[in-house]
């Protein structure tokens, strides 16, 4: 491979943190049930996990070979996580690829993952426009005064490994990072969900095979984390530059001259086309072998750079199923071995109590870090009046659902966050259920019964609400309903569209929605820009669904991300919670455990707070099965 010398851009280099929030399908299915007086949590069933003493690619009793069959809630079109950043297709890739650093499962601590050093320095920039790093003794001593300027803490080393394959047998190097970074500042790549949140970075380059320096332009708190996690992709079947790849992409440039220089908009049709999108090539330590139908199919990489954490069964599988009931019915065959959707109906009720449901599974649950929320389209003038949005929180009676449709094992979220996480306001109130305070806020917007057919109307317009949520989820069907009948007592007529997750989500990034149900899996400590600043409002695609264009909220996030005093860091991110409270671009739903069902044949399963809740790798079969 070659070693470019760095991407740079007279611009902030644009990209984007996938890791800091990544949207998932809506929150677990519950199911209406009649809530009891009181409800006991049952603990979690105790999978058998490895043994402590054992390194975690032996596990006592391990036999070789088997496979797991785990459940998609939705199919992803591409694997190429660039592209597409669905939560969903983040499960996958974290056993079929790895990044330069990893967030610990157990502890939350980033660790070297693809590189075996890592360090924050001090960077300048000379009057020629270089930027050089080190400490700043060292960078004054180097330069004087030919510094131009001078930021703490702005540059990121990392150090790589030597030994790690790509999944086609090509070794991983600093080309490969360079290369990632620079898809991001090419406004024709089609990975505008992505761009955000890196655009501090000025500079990526290589010093060498085996060394990646990340430049920014400011302190940046969740830079590691941001960096650390960038997707990676082989530029030896990517890069229209890379000269490996005319002997491993012959095609690329077939007809081309060697003198062929391509443009921003060939490069980026080669990265949105390519045929490993699908047919990907990795890092991680299981190797795709199909993506067919509604099923991925991977098997262990038996070249994987770090045996001590390589995959246990020699095969997994991901199969997407429709409908919840098709997927439980599914693991009790013996089609499915894990199941992340229970809803509290079949968690205390005879779907999970079945003689022919515990002969073949358990139940676990898992804190989950997600919240589910209605995403309003504020570019529609009857939504973009803060006082409809707030009558609609005051309209809806949460306490309701939460107690019909999770028995009461739900929180109420009051804007960005879940409880347990860094600089989330767990003190900060819900709006109280008052529908006479709804009406009035409706009649100062204008939206009145004129006609007397029980719905309001304003300018000769019937105030109806479209809600767009994804079909096979029963969370969505009880919830559409809950909101028709409660919004109706107000005169707001709701129709709920529930269509295939893919259509959905496409509809939803493209502005084509009213209300748009989804959720977020948020890290310990996220960075909401690229959901709530107006820099992604302005950006096509972006996950700002709503069009939040608020200056307050701009300040608020601009603060916190330059503020790397963690206890100051976290007032700033509970002043900003209220302020998005306050204008509700969502409606603001719930977070609730995430309730599984796991073959009792699947030893090593073990849950974990970050999402997806398990490692897959960790899995094994016991001897004889």
């Amino acid at each position: 491979m070659r070693f470019p010398s760095a991407i740079s851009s007279c611009a902030a280099l644009v990209l984007l943190l996938c890791a800091c929030a990544r949207e998932q399908p809506p929150a677990p299915a519950p199911a209406s049930v009649t809530a009891p007086a009181s409800v006991t949590v049952p603990g979690p069933v105790t999978v058998p996990a490895p043994a402590a003493d054992h390194a975690p690619g032996h596990a006592p009793g391990h036999a070789p070979g088997g496979r797991a069959v785990i459940h998609l809630e939705s199919l992803p079109r591409s694997l190429n996580y660039a592209l597409e950043g669905s939560g969903v297709l983040r499960r996958v890739l974290y056993e079929l690829n790895e990044t330069l650093l990893l967030e610990n499962w157990d502890t939350g601590v980033l660790e070297p993952n693809l590189c075996r050093a890592w360090r924050i320095e001090d960077a300048a920039r000379t009057r020629e426009g270089a930027l050089h790093h080190g400490s700043a003794a060292r960078l004054r001593e180097q330069w004087g005064e030919r510094i131009e300027s001078l930021q703490p803490g702005t540059a990121l080393v990392f150090d790589l490994r030597e030994d790690v394959l790509w999944h086609d047998g090509e070794r991983f190097d600093a080309s490969d990072v360079v290369f990632s970074a620079s898809i991001y500042r090419n406004p024709a790549v089609e990975c505008g969900e992505r761009r955000t949140q890196y655009q501090k970075l000025l500079e990526v380059r290589a010093e060498g095979p085996w060394r990646v320096v990340a430049f920014y332009s400011e302190p940046y708190f969740r830079a590691p984390a941001s960096f650390g996690d960038l997707p990676l992709l082989p530029a030896h079947r990517y890069d229209l530059d890379d000269p490996d790849l005319a002997r491993c992409e012959p095609q690329a440039r077939a007809g081309r001259s060697s003198e062929w220089k391509p443009t921003d908009e060939e490069r980026a049709a080669w990265i949105n086309r390519n045929r490993h999108n699908r047919e990907f090539i990795g890092l991680g330590p299981y190797q795709l072998v199909s993506f067919e139908g509604d099923r991925i199919r991977a098997r262990r990489f038996e070249r994987y750079f770090a045996p001590e954490r390589a995959g246990r069964l020699e095969e997994l599988e991901w199969l997407f199923v429709r409908e919840d009931r098709m997927a439980i019915e599914a693991l009790r065959n013996g089609e499915l071995d894990l199941f992340a959707r229970l809803s509290t109906e079949d968690w205390f009720g005879e779907t999970t109590q079945s003689a022919a449901f515990t002969a073949r599974a358990v139940k676990q649950h898992a804190p989950s870090a997600a919240y589910w929320f209605v995403a309003w389209n504020l570019r529609l003038p009857k939504l973009a009046d803060i006082r409809v949005r707030r009558a609609i929180a005051q309209a809806f009676d949460f306490e309701a659902f939460r107690q019909s449709a999770y028995r009461g094992l739900a929180t109420q979220v009051t804007g960005h966050g879940v409880p347990g996480l860094k600089g989330y306001d767990e003190t900060l109130p819900s709006y109280p259920l008052d529908r006479a305070a709804a009406r009035t806020l409706l009649a100062e917007a204008g939206w009145i019964d004129r006609d007397g057919d029980r719905v309001l109307d304003k300018d000769g317009q019937r105030f109806t609400l479209q809600l767009l949520s994804n079909a096979g989820n029963s969370i969505n069907a009880l919830f559409v309903a809950a909101l028709q009948n409660d919004l109706a007592q107000v005169g707001i007529e709701v129709r709920g569209e529930l269509i295939e997750f893919g259509a959905m989500r496409e509809r939803s990034l493209n502005r084509d929605f009213e209300g748009y149900v989804s959720a977020w899996a948020l890290a310990s400590e996220s960075d909401p820009e690229k959901q709530f600043h107006s820099r992604s409002a302005a950006q096509p695609k972006s996950p700002n669904f709503p069009g939040l264009a608020d200056p307050q909220v701009d300040r608020l996030i601009e603060s916190a991300q330059a503020e790397l005093d963690p206890e100051r860091r976290a007032q700033l991110w509970k002043q900003l919670q209220r302020r998005l409270y306050e204008l509700q671009p969502y409606l603001w739903g719930f977070t609730a455990p995430r309730k599984f069902a796991i073959s009792k044949d699947l030893l090593g399963v073990e849950m974990v707070r970050a999402d997806p809740n398990y490692v897959a790798r960790r899995w094994y079969r016991a001897a004889g099965r």
